[in-house]
């Protein structure tokens, strides 16, 4: 696991086709630390060593091949992005508690409001290093009910992407949201600033069940009208993609009874906001 990825306050601290690129073994600079060195705590944490069902639900060998993705990709030296934007907006997905830190959810079920979010991060931090943008908004506050003591979703996406290599100046924070009805107002109120008033091109980032109802909630905030473009990135396909060893997972787990349910729940929300009958659901105690 990259150093760093565990998020701890006490510390200081659609797409264009594209060859995917499968991780091989390198050699490791002086002085940094190895993949199996940086995995050990988080592994522990999980026990998802040898117990996953899926490669893709062992958050430790997922950042492991990414981490080995980005050293590849910065190795050769070459940046010809499949497209470029203004700004990337990556949506928050929850967090869990990770010994004495956070990290963003694994693709696991289970958690309080959402799950795979470690694949968002993860998809932001290859935009950064393709070359397709050098600057990230990164969206939503405290959502966690049974600890108010507990960071903002996106000030440990923030410590998720440092740690893999993008730099402190290209992130900014939306931590006042809670909801992605939430996360497209408050979006819209920042992208009106004056710093971001002339990024006119968006790419936004999250789950490919959570596209649509993102896009109406945008639509809704006037995100679009205002002479912006948004292109939504799917953090799923883009694993998929970049990191092929865990396509075969992404399917099984798209065909799970749970995800199912998930894309159902999301089908409907999608319908009652276009209705407008749409309420969020109040975040609870579990």
């Amino acid at each position: 696991m990259p150093w760093g990825l565990c998020y701890n306050e006490s510390r200081d601290h659609d797409q264009a086709e594209m060859p995917c690129m499968q991780p091989t073994k390198h050699r490791r600079r002086r002085g940094t630390r190895g993949c199996s060195q940086r995995c050990k705590t988080y592994g522990e944490i999980f026990f998802f060593q040898g117990m996953s069902r899926l490669k893709l639900e062992n958050p430790a060998l997922l950042a492991q091949h990414a981490q080995d993705y980005i050293y590849h990709l910065n190795a050769e030296g070459k940046k010809n992005p499949p497209f470029t934007c203004d700004v990337v907006v990556v949506l928050g997905g929850n967090i869990v508690k990770s010994g004495m830190g956070f990290i963003t959810t694994p693709y696991t079920k289970g958690t309080k409001k959402s799950f795979g979010a470690q694949g968002r991060v993860i998809t932001a931090a290859f935009l950064y290093h393709q070359g397709v943008c050098d600057c990230i908004i990164l969206s939503t506050g405290k959502t966690d009910p049974e600890d108010q003591d507990a960071p903002t979703e996106a000030a440990v996406m923030k410590a998720e992407l440092i740690a893999y290599g993008v730099p402190e100046t290209c992130i900014y924070l939306e931590e006042g949201s809670r909801t992605t009805e939430e996360n497209a107002r408050e979006l819209a109120k920042l992208l009106s600033t004056e710093s971001f008033q002339e990024k006119k091109t968006i790419a936004v980032v999250t789950s490919s069940w959570h596209i649509k109802r993102t896009d109406a909630f945008l639509e809704r905030e006037g995100v679009k009208s205002e002479g912006g473009t948004i292109k939504y990135i799917s953090s799923d396909t883009m694993l998929c993609r970049y990191l092929p060893e865990f396509r075969a997972d992404m399917y099984t787990l798209y065909r799970r009874p749970e995800m199912k349910e998930r894309i159902q729940d999301e089908r409907n929300g999608y319908d009652a906001l276009k209705n407008g009958t749409y309420q969020s659901r109040p975040l609870k105690r579990v």
